[in-house]
């Protein structure tokens, strides 16, 4: 069945199929969603925090910390080792259901009182300047890293990855620098969209290969210099004229390297070893309807950024998320979770609606910053058989209330819908859709959100240009220094750890700030959104995410086989 888009700002037709609403039927939901599948990414997405710090205290010991909370928000905030710890207990802030009143409104006052973490950390060791971090080590100015370490200036890089720098969705792989979409790499730089690559450098599209520099769409190859075959020695002797460890001559490799990724072919759909799938970037899934960048997905609809190191099985609605079973309309979720609806940021926990920031908890509803809990509603402690009394009453109470005050993209029963925005702890320009979905000033007060202006820096930083420009000649005094960005006029530092890695593999030092870097890097990532065009070699018309007016040149499935192989 079509639909209507609810927003006034969208109203784009989207559709309701079978197949959907079998899904929804297995979590209970009997209303079709009111906004198209982009729009709910963007509600969801609100929730999620870009990279960025603020210094304030800890409303727990008075301590100075860092958090993505900013000091506006009057809700206490406690360092990552506080939160974890047994002297707080979560359930002194718990409090009956009110059946008088909606859901939501309830929910908002009894959110602002639980205490939230200041960076979601978990198992994490030396991660204190990063965000979302789980069974990690060593991770600076970093999100969204797990089961890793040795880890800077990277985000989504999500299963068993060592000594990363500046790279974004990588998994399975070590020793990379400035390297997007990778998966068992290793020992390579400035390396786009491969798999199973070592030593490989200012490349795209590599399957399978070793000891390559400039190359592009090779599969299974070794010793290769701009696709053409070079003896060892003469490759040992062009890889010692492009390491030199001088910024103009990175510069110039970077010329090169623009020339060898507007050469690649790319295929109109960038999916690996996935079935009877409908989406892009999918890697090692099967059943996926309308998702984005996901790997080891099954049976999932509608879901972006699902990068598990295991898998994600029967899922719906998901804007990020780990290992799990069973979950709708969700964000931020974490590993081991099974049968979660309308959750943000929980991990290992089960049959969890309308929950944030619990771990190890089963069976529960409307509760936040729980561990290790069981039966609870508003953080309320309850008997199993009062539990599951409760419960259904409230689903029917949420099925007769409507959002209150109502939303400007929704406007149905509470039941079955995501958190209202004006809950985020983050305005739009501290929100992830800033980097997913960027929209101007204006037309987020025009959509009824809200907007905070940045404090502006004062600059206190040097220019790294006052600074040699061979990584050989750099002392160690240079992690004393703040720097500021050539491009932001932000300021940064380069850390101890940093400089070790650029030395060790002949890199310059970066005249950028991360973020402005990080920009850089997301730009090769494609919108999630299907388009048509012609393969540009047969003319054939395709379904694909580089949208015509982008510059790479995108063949069908067949012409680009038949070019590759």
């Amino acid at each position: 069945m079509q639909k209507t888009c609810i927003n006034d700002w969208c109203k784009k037709q989207f559709e309701v199929n079978d197949d959907d609403r079998v899904m929804l039927q297995k979590f209970d939901i009997d209303r079709e969603p009111d906004q198209c599948p982009n729009c709910r990414h963007d509600h969801r997405r609100m929730f999620s925090p870009i990279l960025r710090f603020h210094r304030r205290k800890s409303d727990r010991s008075g301590e100075p910390i860092l958090s993505i909370f900013h000091p506006r928000h009057t809700f206490p905030v406690y360092a990552v080792k506080e939160w974890w710890s047994d002297d707080w207990d979560a359930l002194s802030y718990g409090r009956a259901f009110d059946f008088h009143q909606p859901f939501f409104g309830q929910f908002a006052a009894f959110y602002q009182c639980v205490p939230k973490m200041a960076n979601n950390n978990e198992n994490a060791e030396n991660c204190e300047y990063s965000y979302s971090c789980g069974n990690a080590k060593n991770v600076y100015y970093s999100r969204t890293v797990h089961r890793s370490e040795d880890v800077y200036y990277s985000q989504y890089v999500t299963g068993y990855n060592r000594s990363l720098c500046d790279c974004l969705v990588c998994q399975r792989s070590s020793f990379l620098y400035e390297c997007v979409l990778c998966f068992n790499c290793s020992s390579s730089t400035y390396l786009m969209r491969s798999t199973n690559c070592g030593d490989c450098h200012f490349s795209t599209d590599l399957v399978g290969c070793t000891d390559c520099l400039f190359c592009n769409n090779l599969r299974n190859k070794a010793l290769h210099v701009d696709n053409q075959p070079v003896s060892r020695e003469e490759y040992l002797r062009i890889k010692a004229q492009v390491f030199t460890g001088q910024y103009s001559v990175l510069q110039q490799n970077l010329d090169h390297f623009a020339a060898v990724y507007l050469r690649t072919i790319w295929k109109n759909l960038n999916n690996m070893n996935s079935e009877k799938c409908v989406g892009d970037n999918l890697t090692n899934c099967m059943n996926c309807y309308q998702c984005f960048n996901c790997v080891n997905t099954q049976d999932a609809r509608y879901c972006c950024r699902l990068t598990p190191s295991e898998k994600c099985v029967s899922s719906m609605d998901i804007s990020s998320g780990g290992i799990g079973e069973l979950l709708y309309n969700c964000v931020g979720l974490g590993g081991g979770n099974y049968f979660m609806r309308m959750c943000l940021n929980c991990r290992l926990c089960s049959h969890l609606t309308y929950c944030a920031d619990c771990y190890s908890t089963k069976d529960c509803f409307g509760c936040v910053g729980l561990r290790n809990k069981r039966y609870c509603i508003l953080n309320t402690q309850y008997s199993k058989g009062e539990y599951e009394t409760l419960v259904p009453r409230i689903i029917e109470h949420m099925r007769k209330t409507t959002l209150r005050p109502p939303q400007a993209d929704s406007a149905g029963q509470e039941w079955g819908e995501f958190f209202p925005i004006a809950l985020s702890p983050f305005v739009y320009n501290e929100g992830n859709n800033l980097e997913e979905h960027p929209l101007k000033k204006d037309e987020v007060l025009r959509r009824g959100w809200q907007w905070q202006e940045e404090t502006e820096e004062t600059p206190v930083g040097t220019s790294m240009n006052d600074w040699p420009m061979d990584i050989s000649n750099v002392s160690d005094t240079i992690t004393a220094q703040v720097f500021t960005c050539s491009v932001s006029k932000k300021q940064y530092k380069i850390v101890p750890k940093e400089l070790a890695f650029y030395r060790s593999l002949k890199l310059p030092i970066p005249h950028e700030h991360p973020d402005v870097r990080m920009a850089r890097r997301r730009m090769i990532l494609t919108p999630y959104v299907l388009c048509t065009r012609p393969c540009m070699k047969c003319k054939k018309e395709v379904e694909t995410t580089y949208q015509p007016s982008r510059p790479e040149i995108v063949y069908c499935e067949e012409c680009y086989l038949a070019e590759v192989y």
